[in-house]
């Protein structure tokens, strides 16, 4: 029996694109796609609905309800950065038999830390080679984790750097790299913005920066982590 996956990507053709490759290069099927998270979520309340109908129901519409083996998501949905992390959050807390994988342009360390932190096993970027996609769904399927490895060395130094911050520090770097202003943060976080500004302050202190600027171009690029990562 076929392995299957669900889809979520705002593009059409990139949609089709996936979904033609891996329907084509793996033994999976794809049970369903959406432009956005509202898609995903109302597919597994049918999904969920459907299991727990008739036997009838479940013959009749035994393909609409069939809940994915994996999930296969963008990150920036319904014109929100985070919302993909939303959407893996909540999968991940609802449906954690079902593999998660991102498939974003981020390549930013703090989007694939994110991603992990809410759930996913995979990230592959859309630059990469198509393969990685199959790669990394081959990988999470058997309980492994599977990062790009053109990505694995800058999230390794990522992390690394992290560890001279904060648990608090750290989610509002994260948002900071999301491109958050800093009442938003605060109002995200649940913090009052003194607060975020004071955090922030110490960040650049801790690692040497004065602005915002040069705190987002920081982890930007994976050369910029080897020379900052270089010197701890």
């Amino acid at each position: 029996m076929k392995k299957s996956f669900f889809l979520v990507e705002d593009h059409s053709l990139m949609r089709q694109g996936v979904i033609s490759y891996l329907c084509e290069k793996s033994n999976y099927e794809c049970v369903g796609c959406s432009a956005d998270t509202k898609g995903f979520l109302d597919f597994m309340a049918q999904a969920e609905n459907s299991q727990g109908g008739s036997p009838q129901t479940k013959n009749e519409d035994s393909e609409a309800a069939k809940i994915p083996d994996v999930l296969i998501t963008d990150l920036n949905l319904d014109g929100e950065n985070d919302a993909g992390i939303s959407l893996i959050r909540a999968c991940h807390e609802k449906f954690p038999q079902i593999k998660i994988i991102v498939y974003s342009m981020y390549s930013s360390p703090s989007f694939v830390n994110s991603a992990i932190e809410a759930g996913a096993m995979g990230y592959v970027t859309k630059l990469s080679d198509e393969s990685e996609l199959r790669k990394a769904i081959e990988s999470v399927m058997t309980g492994t984790l599977y990062v790009e490895p053109s990505l694995a060395k800058s999230l390794v130094s990522f992390e690394h750097s992290l560890s001279k911050f904060t648990k608090r520090e750290i989610s509002i770097i994260q948002l900071v790299m999301q491109k958050y202003t800093n009442p938003e943060i605060a109002e995200k976080l649940g913090l009052n913005k003194r607060t975020v500004e004071n955090n922030i302050s110490r960040i650049y202190t801790k690692i040497g920066l004065n602005s915002r600027e040069e705190l987002l171009g920081y982890w930007k690029e994976e050369e910029e982590f080897r020379r900052v990562t270089s010197k701890f």
